[in-house]
């Protein structure tokens, strides 16, 4: 079946044919928005995902601009490292963190959304990596589990259609 292009998928569509492994005409495209939020907003990074509301805003303003089938919700590599440091019990009260996770709430809140909204975040290896460079990665990877899961529960209680972990191997994201 041939598609018109007003007849295309829409982006939650396309991906959720994806997850499932079905047959598609295109890719999804889902690209990472986070260094251009600050040039598409006129301000900084830190100021705009300091904000669950300018953080939204200026996601689907990106989307819409560069008409992709979705967003990316990255939170801050630098927040969860963070949030890694607090007392076992309050993770999720780094503002870092409740921001992060408000704006994939705020990002899935509208009935019938059309776009697809993917949750992202650095793996569990990656964290212990930035917080004990020098350590054993099982035993560094231990000792952030509770955090991390902490804080991948509730992204995953805002509903985004998946989460996407930010790995590290050899360097390199």
């Amino acid at each position: 079946q041939a598609w018109r292009v007003d007849k295309m998928p829409a982006g939650r569509t396309l991906l959720n044919h994806f997850l499932q492994r079905k047959p598609q005409l295109r890719p999804v495209l889902l690209p990472l928005f986070d260094s251009l939020l600050a040039r598409v907003e006129g301000k900084s990074y830190e100021d705009i995902i300091a904000s669950p509301g300018d953080w939204a805003a200026a996601l689907l303003k990106t989307m819409d601009l560069l008409q992709t089938d979705g967003i990316i919700a990255r939170y801050d590599d630098a927040i969860l490292a963070q949030a890694a440091g607090t007392p076992e019990d309050e993770p999720l009260q780094h503002p870092g963190v409740a921001a992060s996770v408000e704006t994939v709430r705020r990002l899935t809140a509208p009935a019938g959304r059309s776009y697809a909204c993917v949750a992202g975040m650095a793996g569990p290896g990656k964290l212990a990596r930035q917080l004990f460079p020098n350590g054993e990665i099982e035993a560094a990877t231990r000792s952030v589990k509770k955090h991390y899961m902490a804080v991948a529960e509730s992204c995953l209680k805002a509903q985004p259609d998946m989460l996407l972990l930010f790995e590290q191997t050899g360097g390199t994201d």
